[in-house]
């Protein structure tokens, strides 16, 4: 599993903006499966746009365990303003985990 600033540095993908689409979540819903008030429920990986480093599902859909004990990323359950880099959602009903590895 990534550590927490390799999993936000992914995330970014070397934007310097609150999300990788920008400072705002207008267009969150095409980025992320987030709450849009209706009932949601997890989605397989891969079904909304990705960032520009082509990574899918950074946002939204479920959270992400990081390295050693936190999870983020978001969730179905949360508004898309609840899926910035610096929040952990560690009280998440279903959880998700990225394998990742070294480019050596």
């Amino acid at each position: 599993m990534p550590t927490g600033p390799e999993w936000v540095h992914a995330c970014a993908a070397g934007t310097q903006t609150t999300y990788f689409i920008g400072n705002t979540v207008t267009a969150m819903q095409s980025y992320a499966n987030v709450s849009n008030g209706e009932q949601q429920k997890p989605m397989i990986g891969g079904q909304f746009f990705c960032n520009p480093w082509g990574l899918h599902d950074m946002y939204g859909n479920v959270p992400e365990l990081i390295w050693p004990d936190r999870a983020l990323g978001g969730s179905y359950l949360l508004p898309a303003e609840a899926c910035n880099l610096s929040l952990s959602n560690e009280a998440m009903p279903v959880f998700g985990f990225r394998i990742v590895r070294s480019a050596e």
